[in-house]
């Protein structure tokens, strides 16, 4: 098998043939195709079946209540081009700036065009709309394979500006941040 083939296959581009005479330190030119070339949009095959991950805690989050206190819940979508579909939301923790949730635990199974997930964090308000407490992405193809990967997200706030129509997004560490356990699977 040829290494253009084997990259196909395995969607890798270490693999490639090399002399047998080759001595270590020995200088050679290695012609790497370029992935234009090869006409591959996808992997043929997904490196991934599934990834289970789950909300913990969070810790710290912005008080919205005129009682000091939140009622905090989770959204979780995914962006596919540029589009987010709400995938799952937690129950509403009452009346805590340090929620513990139990059964917050979710799977998705693979599919070619997810590569990000969007979290984000609200305080639920029953006769007004719910406020943003923060949010943030995260990266599935940074996440290691087959181990449980733990790990506390900082939320990013959004802060309306009087000078601009759009709305900054600027990083505040201290206004929270979730603990989520997450968990690639792998399809051997």
């Amino acid at each position: 098998m040829c290494a253009i083939e084997k990259y196909k296959r395995n969607w890798q581009c270490t693999v490639m043939s090399v002399p047998a005479d080759l001595r270590y330190g020995q200088v050679v030119d290695i012609l790497v195709p370029r992935l234009n070339d090869l006409n591959i949009v996808r992997p043929l095959v997904p490196l991934w079946s599934s990834i289970v991950i789950s909300i913990k805690k969070g810790a710290g989050l912005a008080a919205k209540d005129l009682n000091g206190k939140s009622d905090p819940f989770v959204m979780v979508s995914t962006v596919i081009e540029q589009q987010q579909e709400v995938i799952f939301k937690t129950k509403i923790k009452h009346e805590t700036l340090n929620p513990v949730w139990k059964d917050a635990t979710f799977q998705l199974d693979y599919s070619p065009d997810l590569s990000i997930l969007h979290f984000n964090v609200k305080d639920h308000d029953r006769f007004t709309d719910d406020e943003n407490l923060g949010w943030f992405e995260v990266d599935i193809s940074c996440i290691p394979m087959n181990q449980v990967h733990e790990r506390w997200f900082p939320l990013n706030l959004e802060v309306s500006s009087k000078n601009r129509k759009k709305k900054d997004r600027i990083n505040v560490n201290t206004m929270g941040k979730l603990l989520l356990t997450i968990e690639k699977i792998s399809t051997d």
